[in-house]
């Protein structure tokens, strides 16, 4: 399968996604629950939501070090049990030969 990473924009475009065969797919939706857009507004398709804070202070990927841990241990275990599965929610279609869409609000 192949990874696609991209913005809102073009994950809500039926033409784009139907291009790259991302449309029977999957996707990650990195978007804060505030910003979401109406479930309507995305084609429907195998897809999760991981919730980010839409800023630039937030450590993503620091929640899977030990750093992140003097901040909120409980955070830390929350979002790395998150990762984790958007992680394997991404693995298993790409080992399935599907496409995989990972976008955020502006692209990543």
């Amino acid at each position: 399968g192949k990874l696609f990473v991209s913005d809102r924009m073009r994950a809500a475009s039926k033409e784009w996604l139907s291009h790259h065969k991302i449309l029977s797919g999957r996707a990650v939706r990195c978007i804060s629950s505030a910003s979401r857009d109406p479930p309507d507004n995305f084609p429907a398709m195998n897809s999760m939501f991981y919730e980010v804070e839409d800023n630039l202070e937030e450590p993503i990927l620091g929640y899977a070090c030990r750093r992140a841990e003097a901040h909120s241990m409980e955070k830390a275990k929350r979002r790395r049990a998150e990762l984790k599965a958007v992680l394997s929610f991404v693995h298993d279609g790409v080992e399935r030969g599907e496409s995989v869409l990972l976008h955020c609000s502006m692209g990543m």
